[in-house]
């Protein structure tokens, strides 16, 4: 069976040799003699015709690969065709099926872009010979230009200015631009190329190009108003060259006697202005000094609760501003004052207004430092920690005044202990340019401590069947206290909550049960209150009630509590 097949085969591609060798007798490839030219977004057609060739063609001899070399030296395919199998590259480029059995194959791309410009190479293969031959397509892009229309000159305030022809976003980046001048009065042109300046093209990121030209234009006389000066430019892209125009404008104002007076008249004027100016800003300039005032909304300190001082600097320039905060205590050993930096803030000119961390100074390193009982020394050489000593913040609001000076706002919050800084100085001190030595103002600080105390008791209601379970305060500046009320009865093992202050005043959670704050005393070191359950007594035998009051800023808290044992007994 196998050689009884192989004779066709053979017979089959003898055949086909034959007729190749009969369509070829001696290939050429031509094409356009000048390149093929198209704007972005056109379509063009890249001429490849065979000669010396008999059609039609047998195609299946025949293969044709058209390439692009770039001008950048790389090459790579565009088209392929072999065996009736169409293969492009190129988005959208074809050859015509029924133009390539006549030897015709030539190449078609749509909207060309700028990507496309190069040389391509259309090599062809006839089996056995084969040709080949380079077609150059121009893809451009038409510049777009501009000029004024009207330049003016005053010949008596300048002799020349400078005027630009712009041309952008064209393609490729070779260009000519050339001025030339038409001269009314000789009816002539005449061309400036040395007058002219042209920066070198610039790239845009589409892979056009902009570039400007100058020229300068210098008059000699009046008599060369309404000359016309022209930018030509010349590019690959137009088929002709083109030309844009300026008419200049050539004008001379002569100064009369009348103008000069009033530039006498104006310049005298101007002096006491100029002199008034000056004597502000030199007013503006001197230095002022600043001013201490404590600013006291509270004397009283408490043990453990921040406290808020106020002081005000006024009357200073200039703005710059240092503040200082010490602490002044005296040891019990040898009576001996130190002297504590515990805060500094300082002033800048971009932001006046600042909450600064602690810095020290100068004045607190070993060199600055002497022996007297005075003398700068920081606490904590004696055994005690800045932290602890007094926690501070502080605030410092930089305001501008009418008169030209700055004042400046100053609030220090302290917590102070009453077993640590109870009689300490608390003293600001404040360095300015107009001081030669710093100013300050000092304040003593009394820190007062009470004891809190709680005591619940119960009475007898208004009404008949109501009893009040009463729980008496004293605690110092009670700002911020929470009430809690709890009862555990006789037949519970665990205490739950009753009502709870803030939150709960008026009825509580039982619907037989109501809480108030009644007696409210305020004495020079503490406040009183009490804090009242009323509820009714039935079914309250042998409960117990415990009121807790707790501080939330210190955190102390104090328990007080009552057995409801016997009515008759207990209540009075």
């Amino acid at each position: 069976m196998k050689s009884r097949w192989r004779a066709p085969k053979i017979i089959f591609f003898l055949l086909l040799l034959g007729s190749a060798d009969s369509q070829v007798q001696k290939l050429r490839v031509t094409g356009k003699d000048s390149p093929v030219k198209g704007l972005v977004g056109e379509d063009v057609t890249l001429p490849c015709l065979l000669s010396g060739v008999r059609t039609p063609l047998n195609l299946l001899v025949v293969r044709v690969l058209w390439k692009l070399k770039s001008h950048d030296g790389t090459e790579h395919q565009v088209y392929h065709f072999e065996s009736f199998k169409h293969s492009p590259s190129r988005s959208g480029s074809h050859m015509a099926h029924s133009d390539l059995v006549q030897g015709n194959f030539s190449l078609y791309i749509p909207h060309v872009q700028i990507s496309d410009d190069g040389d391509y190479i259309c090599s062809v293969l006839v089996s056995p010979d084969d040709g080949s031959a380079k077609f150059p397509l121009h893809v451009s892009v038409k510049p777009q230009t501009a000029l004024p229309r009207f330049v003016s000159i005053d010949l008596s305030h300048e002799n020349s200015l400078t005027v630009s022809c712009d041309a952008s976003m064209f393609y490729p980046e070779t260009i000519m631009i050339r001025w030339v001048k038409y001269s009314r009065n000789a009816d002539a042109n005449s061309s400036l190329d040395g007058d002219t300046c042209a920066r070198l093209p610039s790239r845009n990121s589409d892979g056009t190009f902009n570039v400007t030209s100058t020229v300068i234009v210098s008059p000699s006389s009046i008599g060369e108003d309404g000359d016309k000066y022209f930018c030509v430019v010349s590019h690959r892209s137009l088929d002709e060259k083109t030309a844009l125009a300026f008419i200049l404008s050539v004008s001379e104002t002569k100064m009369t006697v009348g103008t000069m007076i009033a530039i006498i008249i104006i310049v005298i004027l101007s002096i006491p202005l100029l002199l008034l100016s000056v004597i502000l800003y030199m007013w503006r300039l001197k230095k002022e000094k600043p001013s201490l005032l404590w600013i006291v909304k509270d004397e009283r300190v408490f043990h453990k609760e921040k406290a808020t001082l106020f002081c005000q600097i006024t009357g200073f320039r200039p703005k710059r501003l240092v503040i200082n905060l010490f602490l002044e205590m005296t040891t019990s050993e040898n009576d001996t004052n130190h002297k504590e930096l515990i805060h500094s803030w300082k002033s800048t000119d971009d932001d006046p207004s600042s909450t600064n961390s602690f810095t020290a100074p100068e004045s607190l390193t070993a060199g600055g430092r002497n022996a007297k009982a005075s003398a700068i020394i920081p606490l904590m050489e004696i055994g005690l920690e800045r932290s602890l000593l007094l926690p501070v913040e502080m605030k410092a609001v930089i305001t501008n005044s009418d008169n030209g000076t700055y004042s400046c706002d100053c609030s220090i919050t302290v917590t102070p202990s009453a077993d640590t800084v109870d009689g300490a100085k608390l003293i600001l001190e404040v360095q300015h340019d107009a001081l030669k030595d710093s100013i300050s103002i000092q304040r003593t600080l009394q820190v007062i401590r009470f004891t809190p105390t709680v005591e619940v008791t119960i009475k007898k209601g208004q009404k008949k069947d109501d009893i009040n379970v009463n729980c008496s305060v004293k605690w110092t500046h009670p700002s911020y206290l929470y009430i809690t009320w709890l009862k555990m009865k006789e037949n519970e093992t665990k205490q739950s909550s009753i009502c709870s202050f803030p939150r709960s005043v008026g009825r509580g959670i039982d619907a037989h049960l109501c809480h108030i704050i009644a007696d409210i005393e305020e004495h020079n070191d503490h406040v009183s209150f009490c804090s009242i359950l009323i509820l009714n007594k039935s079914g309250w035998k042998g409960a117990q009630f415990a009121c807790t009051i707790r501080h939330v800023h210190t955190g102390v808290w104090k328990t007080a509590k009552i057995q409801y044992t016997d009515e008759d007994e207990s209540l009075s």
